[in-house]
């Protein structure tokens, strides 16, 4: 049986996902803030859940960790209108 892995990841947080996603694919933090163009405390921040990527950066995190961006942040989006 063929699961998503956006199934998979529901129930995490997103800093979980972007730490486990980001180990997946044997990235540092440094090396994602690089590509992200932002400094690894940024990067350190989101993976702790004490931040979350602006909207400009969702599709550039979601690029270099392989994703489509909707399977990272639909549920924040969700929350963030709500709000």
């Amino acid at each position: 049986m063929l699961i998503s892995w956006a199934l998979v990841t529901a129930a995490k947080t997103l800093g979980m996902r972007i730490r486990d996603r980001r180990r997946a694919l044997f990235l540092t933090q440094a090396e994602l803030a690089k590509i992200c163009v932002v400094h690894q405390s940024a990067v350190s921040q989101w993976e702790r859940d004490e931040s979350v990527p602006s909207l400009r950066l969702r599709p550039v995190l979601a690029g270099a960790l392989h994703v489509f961006p909707h399977e990272f942040f639909d549920d924040i989006e969700a929350t963030e209108v709500a709000s």
